[in-house]
């Protein structure tokens, strides 16, 4: 039973440290480490409806399918930006420095995601957007220096964020702009209204998105490593 006890024991530390890192790491710059595994970024608090979140989630996922892949990170409040709150309503700097840590553009781009990726945030004072460059335009650049590419392309020239616009609202801006920016690439999908959108509370908190599989594999390689050690013991016994 002791060597049962400090197995979970030392479970429960390693989960908590993993998770403690991710959760460190989200705070220099949350949305980078979230987008990396999934394709939306949320407001940390007030949580955005569940409703109006999915149906993000949903757009986002109709849109990759019809070959315009996009990222979107609706930022709420400086608390959102962890680390750099002075970008907070300055989204075109947002989406340049966000493009950036992503490898969406410059002469990292394709470390990560295909060269055709987009990127869209939208904050109470605005909205702006980043995309991939081709390799022909990224060869001008060398190595800290990437292209000036966030902009508000034409299709998002009718996109407008509400004054005094809460999380929800500027959530359903992101739901109403993918389709616009789908439709100007090429590859047109249905818009989305989200006015009957149900809520249930918020939706999963970005932090936990981000270390969730984490914890999963630390559990498993800690749930292997204590079976080892217990099949150790059985097999040359004190």
């Amino acid at each position: 039973m002791r060597h049962r006890g400090e197995f979970i024991a030392t479970a429960a530390l390693i989960v908590t440290a993993a998770l403690g890192g991710a959760v460190a790491s989200a705070d220099v710059d949350p949305a980078s480490d979230v987008l990396l595994l999934q394709d939306v970024f949320l407001p940390y608090n007030p949580k955005v409806c569940s409703g109006v979140a999915d149906s993000l989630r949903n757009v986002t996922k109709t849109s990759k399918k019809a070959g315009y892949p996009v990222k979107v990170a609706v930022i709420g409040s400086r608390t959102d930006l962890g680390g750099i709150p002075r970008l907070f309503n300055k989204p075109k700097d947002y989406a340049e420095f966000l493009g950036n840590e992503l490898g969406i553009y410059g002469p990292g781009v394709g470390r990560n995601y295909s060269t055709n990726l987009s990127l869209l945030i939208v904050m109470p004072s605005g909205v702006a957007f980043a995309h991939s460059q081709s390799k022909a335009a990224r060869a001008k650049y060398t190595l800290g220096t990437p292209p000036p590419i966030a902009s508000i392309p034409p299709a998002l020239k009718t996109v407008s964020v509400p004054a005094h616009a809460d999380n929800d609202a500027l959530t359903r801006v992101a739901v109403a702009a993918v389709p616009k920016l789908a439709k100007a690439a090429g590859h047109p999908i249905p818009a989305v209204n989200t006015a009957s959108a149900k809520c249930s509370g918020g939706g999963t908190s970005p932090a936990l998105i981000f270390g969730a599989p984490i914890a999963v594999l630390v559990l498993a390689a800690v749930g292997l490593t204590g079976f080892q050690r217990l099949r150790a013991r059985n097999d040359h016994p004190d």
